[in-house]
């Protein structure tokens, strides 16, 4: 073998061809475990009409019922789908605020960034106590998912507006606390470091040396689980919950799909709107600004 032989085989395999053969062989590994069989998903002439039809009305969404025999005090339809969009902000604000108390309850306790350099040996293990505990409850909290929330929730109460804030802020207080906790301590610390050695208290340096330094990275990620809790206020519609869902789910049944369309836009337009705003906000808390 020539000296340049070994250097040419650790290229031909890397550790990123590597991982790709990985996934590719669990794939397929997956398919042959589940029995799963690519002609399946062939659909049959009936399936290819309904699913014609279903595109075809995204040309032309509606303006307006679909239905014919409604009563005459139904309002109007750009005031019904107004009001749909107006309660599935209003839970997925409501929800996020208090799954942002949460997340920055269990970010700030969670993570090591505001430690003193060397904590003695019975706090150093009090405060990782503390840790493992929080992010253990963050964990529970958010390994089960929003529907199943609801569905425990909804099943206790009944169709609660508390009940559908709940289901969506427990979860989504776990997210936030574990990605804040990571954020913060993925931070450079070393002004963190420069304050504690000249005096300051490790609390004052943690704000000053790494939330300030942080703070952008946590708020573009607190506008993200936003936008997921308007679709996630959405879904929940189809468990009874009035929001946008719930028209989505009666507006299949009656196999009106233009209205669906319409419904759909609605929300891909809030959605596109927050994620404006967050991109927004992050390039304005990254500019650089004169120092007073």
């Amino acid at each position: 073998m020539s000296p340049g032989e070994p250097s040419r085989l650790r290229n031909l395999v890397g550790p990123r061809r590597l991982l790709v053969g990985a996934g590719l062989g669990l794939f397929f590994a997956g398919l042959y475990v589940l029995r799963a069989d690519p002609r399946e998903l062939l659909p049959n002439r009936e399936g290819l009409r309904v699913a014609g039809e279903f595109l075809r009305a995204a040309l032309h969404p509606a303006l307006d019922y679909e239905a014919s025999d409604l009563p005459a005090s139904a309002p109007a339809f750009g005031v019904k789908v107004g009001a749909a969009l107006a309660v599935t902000l209003r839970y997925a604000v409501v929800a996020m605020s208090l799954a942002l108390a949460g997340g920055i309850v269990f970010g700030f306790l969670g993570s090591r960034a505001w430690w003193p350099d060397r904590p003695g040996p019975f706090f150093g293990f009090l405060l990782e106590a503390v840790r493992v505990v929080v992010r253990t409850v963050a964990t529970a909290a958010r390994s089960v998912h929003e529907l199943l929330w609801a569905l425990l929730f909804l099943t206790a109460v009944g169709t609660s507006p508390l009940a559908a804030v709940l289901a969506i802020a427990l979860p989504y207080s776990g997210v936030l606390g574990k990605v804040f906790a990571e954020l913060l301590d993925e931070q450079n610390d070393s002004a963190a470091r420069v304050m504690r050695a000249a005096g300051s208290g490790s609390f004052a340096a943690f704000l000053a040396g790494v939330l300030i330094r942080g703070l952008p990275d946590l708020v573009t990620y607190a506008f993200y689980r936003f936008e997921c809790a308007v679709r996630s206020s959405a879904i929940l519609g189809f468990l009874g919950i009035p929001t946008l869902g719930y028209h989505l789910a009666t507006a299949y049944e009656d196999g009106h799909y233009r209205e669906i369309w319409t419904y759909l836009y609605v929300l891909i337009v809030a959605v596109a709107v927050i994620d404006q705003w967050g991109a927004l906000v992050r390039k304005r808390m990254s500019r650089p600004r004169p120092s007073r």
